[in-house]
């Protein structure tokens, strides 16, 4: 149910800041169950075996590929197919086409032979260039001769982290799940899409293409792209350790995530010209912060059920005054416009984790400290009938500024169960809009608990000015009451819009 002391929400108005023109063309499927309609071949005389699509003469590389005439895509896709090579050890590649324009003379391949070296090459009429290379170890991800394994190109828009400027698509691409080539960035890779394999050896079914719909502007999985070389690892910065702004005594740190992720974005997370930190904020008169608050990269069984790195959040106890807080805070630049925000990551609350009121894995503020908040909470106020089982809660209110007692100028609560002491995915969309309704909406674990709909637009409704978000926690452990509390926090991403693979909204 929704709470608010205002009008009734009106209808929804969604502004998406990137043009239509940036966006993919679309979906679409051939599982070469038959002769596909609309494909062309470039060399080769390729058709449909056996529900496999194969170039059945014995041509030379490169150019012996088939592409798709019936649409171009330019950025923001995912090109995925099953692939398959007769071929063992180096050399005699098979791989996808993407970005091919003119006629089929000019086009991108992601290339794999057997051994596990990977390529994307750029192909124009005669010429065959390596402009990127990466490899996967074939036994850790079960690629084989005379086996069909999974080939994937995911196509992003380029974003520079630190100033938002966009140029171009970064190109990853992924052998059974494995990143191969991680952001690699084309300066276009708009055109169309196909198939490509030397001579008759090579096998291609189930090709997809899917539109993301949204731009990824980060994603986080807390595991190294290249551990021996550049791992991912928290910093604790005993220098900036000073009182906390809220009071004279209370101290708060910052400490840092550092490295190449897995998944090819680095640490620190930057957006709207602002960067992320961990903020130790102990609440505490004790200068040893982290007596009361800490955070580190654990390995642990992860919400896939195999071993992970994740980000281990701890509240160990408190001093009389403030609940304390551990927390990644996103402090964007205040002149920077802001979009609309889509965010997931997987969430573990541990059994052994004291619930006697709240605990609040995220929250967001602006610079009048217009706040929304979200998280588990016990008891019956604010108009939830609970017989204090724990339940979903979410707000709007200026709880860090002047309001006393806190009176929310909405809120919301569900009372679907809370899953304790197993890992579960929390999505999060936010929509601001300074001249319409705002909107809020939250699921877990694939299932819709929240959709705000807010008239003020996610703005205080007291205030003149309508301020932008100067903090975005994302994700934090706080709470209140009972310590020592804990919580774990994996494969975090945000996108500007919802993917094609949000839940359903």
């Amino acid at each position: 149910m929704l709470k608010r002391s205002l009008a009734t929400p009106c209808a929804l108005v969604l502004c998406f800041c990137i043009s239509a023109a940036t966006q993919a063309a679309g979906n679409y499927s051939q599982n070469f169950a038959t002769t596909p309609a609309g494909w062309i071949n470039v060399v080769g005389a390729w058709n449909v075996t056996g529900g496999e699509y194969r170039n059945v003469e014995n041509t030379a590389s490169p150019a012996t590929a088939s592409y798709y005439d019936g649409n171009s895509w330019t950025t923001n896709y995912t090109l995925k197919v099953k692939a398959y090579s007769e071929w063992a050890g180096v050399g005699n590649q098979v791989g996808l086409v993407f970005g091919l324009t003119n006629g089929g003379s000019n086009y991108y391949a992601a290339l794999v032979n057997m051994s596990g070296t990977v390529t994307i090459n750029q192909i124009s009429g005669s010429s065959n260039t390596t402009i990127a290379t990466g490899s996967v170890v074939p036994a850790d991800v079960g690629l084989a001769e005379d086996s069909f394994f999974d080939l994937e190109i995911f196509v992003n828009t380029h974003k520079d982290q630190q100033t938002g400027v966009v140029s171009g698509s970064d190109v990853t691409v992924s052998v059974q799940g494995k990143i191969a080539i991680a952001k690699f960035q084309l300066a276009s890779a708009a055109g169309k899409i196909g198939v490509i394999a030397r001579a008759d050896k090579g096998h291609f079914k189930n090709l997809t293409v899917t539109d993301n719909l949204a731009t990824r502007i980060f994603r986080g999985t807390f595991d190294s792209l290249d551990p021996q070389h550049d791992a991912v690892l928290v910093q604790f910065d005993s220098s900036t350790c000073s009182p906390s702004p809220e009071t004279a005594a209370p101290h708060s740190c910052w400490g840092y995530i550092r490295g190449t992720d897995a998944s090819g974005d680095t640490w620190p997370f930057w957006l709207w010209g602002g960067f992320a930190r961990l903020q130790y904020n102990s609440k505490t008169v004790n200068p040893d912060v982290k007596l009361f608050v800490d955070a580190s990269l654990e390995s642990v069984t992860g919400h896939a059920g195999t071993l992970t790195n994740a980000l281990y959040l701890q509240l160990k106890g408190y001093e009389a005054g403030h609940s304390p807080q551990m927390l990644y805070n996103l402090q964007p630049d205040s002149s920077t416009p802001q979009h609309d925000l889509y965010m997931r990551y997987w969430v573990k609350i541990p059994n052994d984790s004291h619930l006697s009121n709240w605990h609040s894995p995220f929250q967001a503020k602006t610079y009048d400290d217009y706040r929304i908040i979200f998280y588990v909470r016990t008891g019956d106020a604010d108009g939830c009938t609970t017989n204090n089982t724990p339940h979903w809660y979410i707000a709007g209110d200026d709880a860090a500024g002047t309001k006393t007692p806190i009176t929310p100028f909405w809120h919301a609560c569900n009372l679907s169960a809370v899953p304790f002491g197993t890992w579960f995915k929390l999505e999060m969309f936010m929509h601001r809009s300074p001249t319409g309704t705002g909107r809020f909406w939250v699921a877990i674990d694939g299932h819709q608990i929240f959709d705000v709909r807010d008239p003020d637009g996610l703005f205080n409704p007291n205030s003149a000015t309508k301020e932008p978000l100067n903090r975005i926690m994302l994700p934090q452990l706080y709470g209140g009451d009972e310590y020592p509390k804990y919580q774990y926090a994996d494969d975090m991403e945000v996108w500007d819009g919802f993917p094609s693979d949000a839940s359903p909204h």
